[in-house]
């Protein structure tokens, strides 16, 4: 998972895709706040169980600049705890 809005606080523009992450939300979501914490898109679960740093590869396939553009928008690796529909502009719910 990943933040959408990164490319905005850089001078390079990347597409989501760049990003190299399977989901991607928008809003003031704390990624690292999921830790440990169970959430849901659509109808599927997960579980954050990681934050998940930029990594070299995109700034390598793609573009320069991309760790940089990309570093205040860390994602989070998250186990999926149900194989349900997740679909385009599903809200993201925190279990409390």
């Amino acid at each position: 998972l990943i933040q959408n809005g990164f490319a905005r606080l850089s001078n390079h523009e990347f597409k989501a895709e760049d990003t190299r992450r399977n989901l991607i939300v928008e809003g003031d979501i704390e990624m690292k706040s999921l830790v440990g914490k169970e959430f849901v898109f659509g109808n599927t679960w997960f579980r954050g169980f990681e934050e998940c740093p930029p990594c070299q590869v995109p700034n390598k396939d793609c573009k320069q600049g991309f760790e940089v553009g990309f570093k205040q928008f860390g994602g989070l690796r998250a186990e999926i705890l149900n194989t349900e529909v997740i679909w385009i502009g599903a809200e993201l719910f925190i279990k409390e």
